[in-house]
């Protein structure tokens, strides 16, 4: 929960088995866009379909044919060639500002190549992909503009898609030359072959985040190689990819879309699974990995693919190599995960957090005397948050919001991908500590987690009142849940809330669970779609005590 003015942590971090400082400074940048209007697909590049496409011998398929475009633009570096067309579906904007004769979008996709390319390269370090020689008209690295909205074996359409194109090294470690396709125009309007809208981030910015992503998958496959040593795990490969948007583009969001979805469903994304989709709701590890200062983990754990070595097993080894082990860090960054929305303010890692959801509680209920027993099942590297309302001693009537996160840090489960393996845990608070407890600053409750091999953290903040209900006024067709403060109850109460036009005749009425909002207590009403600008009352009954609050819609 952070060290804003309102917030008073509980506890230092405890690490189990680990202990270790929660480092890393990132710039925030300007907020462009607003991030969640539509869910993400789970996949948006085409990179894991060639990833998997093997021949009856078991190599992968390269050489597949290339569109054939009528124009090219090659960036002044040689680094990129830009193809492209202006009629037909494949056909780009044709706007032209400058007044060059080329199409705007066009050079704006050789600028950010090229961008993408001198800090991939260059700032982080990484070994430039490989010539494909005079494929394409010259050595540079080819891209072509098509209409991506219905592309897929399914038809959902990709942002993009790197093609393996010659192979040049063989055995359990290939490496190709590739070429890469770019969606024409990242249209808003575009829609798959089932009429679903196909991008979250659209025009150049769709352009900009997906150049840097495919660029990196040339680097991948052509410098440091695919790994073909089972089980495969393309995770690490998307994961990466998906990093470097955030890295070449901070202010740019599409990658907190997919990790929306972790904060949304925490159970449904542990860290070790291997498959591809799993990289993109992870991709935002990649700034973790790389906010230790003068260590390059990630770009150290792609050596060790090149050698090689499993991409789990490589993570584990490039984190050894830089001193940082994989367990320690994880642990460090279940605080990042914690540190969204309301809590966002105080995260070092994220630029602007504040605009992501807040992580999905396990449970969020009151302490019961003497102790209270929460338990379930954790897969290696499996991340779980939950919330208690603890008994303060400062002030029996404001009581301590109690946040335990805590994961499994199974390494090697993970390096094998052995999706089978789980591990039951107990957290347990408790009105009589012991000395190997955890103790809860300003309660005289304790905290003891199993079994040891969890590693978990704890943040806390002392509840307060609030007067009014809150956003206000409401914004129609926007806000979908008006949280009201409930002075004298508890978490776990349960509060009916009933609507009244200012004629005080009653509309509607339901009935929510009290909870800790952050550091409030309050009812969380969903405000009916239904519901009309103008003035209302909210009349709010619970635990003997009844409220009348006035609200607007706009």
């Amino acid at each position: 929960m952070g060290h804003d003015k309102r917030n008073v942590p509980l506890t230092v971090p405890r690490l189990s088995p680990f202990i270790a400082p929660y480092v890393g400074v990132v710039l925030f940048l300007v907020l462009q866009t607003s991030l969640f209007a539509h869910e993400a697909p789970n996949v948006r590049c085409g990179f894991i379909e060639n990833f998997t496409r093997i021949d009856s011998r078991g190599n992968l398929i390269a050489g597949q044919t290339r569109p054939s475009l009528p124009f090219s633009l090659e960036s002044s570096s040689g680094h990129v060639r830009v193809h492209y067309t202006t009629s037909g579906v494949d056909a780009v904007p044709a706007t032209d500002d400058d007044g060059t004769g080329i199409p705007d979008y066009v050079e704006e996709a050789v600028r950010s190549l090229e961008i993408a390319w001198d800090y991939e390269t260059g700032t982080l370090g990484y070994l430039p992909p490989p010539s494909d020689s005079l494929s394409g008209g010259s050595a540079a690295i080819d891209v072509y503009l098509l209409d991506l909205s219905k592309a897929g074996p399914t038809g959902n359409g990709w942002y993009g898609i790197t093609n393996f194109d010659e192979q040049i090294a063989f055995g359990t470690l290939e490496r190709y030359t590739s070429w890469i396709e770019v969606d024409n125009d990242f249209s808003p309007d575009d829609r798959n072959v089932h009429g679903q809208r196909v991008f979250v981030t659209t025009g150049i910015d769709g352009l900009r985040v997906t150049t840097a992503h495919e660029l990196h998958h040339t680097i991948q496959v052509g410098a440091y190689g695919v790994s073909r040593v089972p089980p495969l795990q393309p995770m690490v490969y998307e994961m990466t990819s998906t990093w470097m948007e955030l890295a070449v583009w901070p202010a740019l969001r599409d990658w907190a879309t997919y990790m929306a979805q972790l904060l949304k469903n925490p159970e449904f994304f542990p860290f070790s699974a291997p498959g591809a989709g799993n990289g993109y709701p992870w991709g935002w590890y990649g700034a973790v990995l790389h906010s230790y200062e003068g260590k390059h983990i990630l770009r150290t754990t792609w050596e060790h693919i090149a050698l090689g070595e499993r991409p789990f097993q490589a993570l584990d080894n490039a984190c050894d190599a830089e001193g940082v082990p994989l367990e320690q860090m994880f642990c460090d960054a279940l605080r990042v995960l914690y540190r969204t929305g309301s809590r966002g303010k105080t995260n070092p890692i994220l630029p602007f957090a504040d605009s992501l959801p807040e992580i999905n509680l396990y449970v969020d209920q009151s302490v019961k005397v003497p102790s209270d027993v929460v338990s379930g099942i954790l897969k290696p590297y499996d991340v779980r948050a939950m919330r208690f309302s603890v008994p303060s001693v400062v002030d029996p009537n404001l009581p301590l919001s109690v946040t335990i996160l805590l994961t499994w840090p199974n390494t090697s489960a993970m390096i094998l991908s052995d999706l089978n393996s789980v591990t039951p845990f107990t957290v347990t608070l408790t009105a009589s500590p012991s000395g190997s407890d955890t103790p809860l600053n300003g309660s005289s409750w304790g905290v003891r987690v199993s079994p040891a091999e969890i590693c978990f953290q704890i943040e806390g903040v002392q509840t307060e009142r609030t007067e009014s209900p809150y956003p206000l006024p409401i914004v129609y067709g926007t806000q979908q849940i008006l949280s009201v403060p409930l002075p004298s109850a508890l978490p776990g109460d349960v509060a009916t809330v009933t609507l009244l036009i200012p004629s005080m005749v009653a509309i509607r009425s339901d009935t929510a669970p009290v909870v800790l909002d952050d550091t409030r207590i309050v009812v969380n009403w969903n405000v009916p779609s239904s519901l009309r600008p103008g003035i209302y009352l909210l009349n709010v009954d619970c635990a003997g005590t009844t409220a009348l609050h006035k609200i607007v819609v706009r």
